[in-house]
């Protein structure tokens, strides 16, 4: 993977515990950063993906088309006639 070099600046207790586990894990300070800014680069994506998600189903053209979907499958499964 290409990388890149950056220079940032941290609370020094911070960058303290950053070398710490960095020891314990035995991983590069650098690759603790990559790691979790990594993490926090996903989390923000997943959130973005399930407010669009939220925006497309919450439009009742959606929804209703959703809802007549589900009663469509539903009345040709086996299970249609169980309780839920």
């Amino acid at each position: 993977m290409k990388t890149s070099k950056v220079a940032i600046s941290i609370p020094t207790n911070l960058l303290q515990l950053i070398d710490k586990l960095a020891e314990e894990l035995n991983m590069s300070r650098s690759s603790i950063l990559s790691e979790g800014a990594g993490l926090i680069a996903k989390h923000y994506e997943r959130i973005a993906i399930a407010k669009l998600y939220d925006e497309a189903f919450s439009d009742p053209e959606v929804q209703k088309e959703q809802l007549e979907t589900s009663k469509a499958f539903l009345s040709i499964s086996p299970l249609r006639n169980k309780k839920w």
